[in-house]
């Protein structure tokens, strides 16, 4: 019976279209506004026929009950004109001592014993009804609450199920973008910059370097090589004279002595 359920179910929610399977094909319908509405529309048919049948039953209740409490006011009414039968047949026995008296009041007597019994049952079945009434109207307010909030709940479950596939689609589409925001020729013109940026700062020391102070280091330096090669010479000189001078000297001072 499920299977034939589900079927049922999933060919008036695709709209006579049949597939082999099922509970996926109407899963899969009732994630769109239209399937939930249709879903829904089946549902409210469903459970209203159900709380007529349910209601029709009670009213067919209430029905025998009140055949029942109609027979239980006419049984006491018996009740009642059978006691004073018994009571009436005593005393005409008592004037008469006839015996038809006693025969009246054994057949009242009877009759009252069946009266009494049937009473009895009749009592235990109308409490017995009263009782499953009352149950079944309890039921029948349940029921009716339960359709009536069928248009929130279809109102719900659409903006529901449509916000959440909305998400899950988000979440997918958000799988397969990198979070992570790289790219090489961006990479590569922040490179470029900053080597042209140091550059520039370079040009820029260069520029303010004053070209005449340059050039006065560099004859300052060149002056004194030149100086340092002319002592050097100099003193090469002199030396040497006193040597000569030295190695002259000698003999004569030997020749003196």
């Amino acid at each position: 019976m499920g299977v034939f359920r589900s079927f049922f179910r999933f060919v008036t929610t695709l709209g006579g279209l049949l597939s082999s399977k099922v509970d996926e094909g109407t899963d899969a319908l009732v994630t769109t506004p239209a399937g939930i509405k249709a879903a829904f529309k089946t549902t409210r048919e469903q459970w209203t026929k159900q709380y007529k049948e349910v209601r029709d039953a009670v009213a067919q209740l209430l029905y025998v009950m009140e055949q029942k409490r109609s027979e239980i006011r006419t049984l006491e009414k018996e009740q009642d004109e059978l006691e004073a039968k018994k009571r009436g047949a005593v005393a005409k026995f008592k004037e008469t001592r006839e015996t038809k008296y006693q025969t009246a009041f054994e057949n009242a007597h009877t009759r009252l014993t069946e009266v009494d019994s049937r009473l009895e049952r009749l009592l235990t079945d109308v409490t017995g009804l009263e009782n499953q009434v009352g149950r079944y109207k309890s039921k029948l307010t349940e029921m009716q609450k339960q359709i009536q909030d069928l248009d929130k709940q279809e109102a719900e479950a659409i903006a529901d199920i449509v916000t959440n596939k909305q998400i899950v689609e988000l979440n997918d589409r958000m799988a397969n973008i990198s979070t992570s925001l790289h790219d090489e020729n961006i990479n590569a013109i922040e490179r470029t910059r900053q080597r042209l940026k140091a550059t520039a700062n370079l040009t820029d020391e260069l520029a303010g370097t004053d070209a005449r102070e340059i050039e006065r280091e560099v004859l300052e330096a060149g002056m004194s090589d030149t100086a340092m090669d002319e002592f050097s010479r100099l003193l090469a000189e002199s030396e040497m004279r006193d040597r000569e001078q030295g190695e002259k000297g000698g003999p004569e001072m030997e020749r003196q002595m």
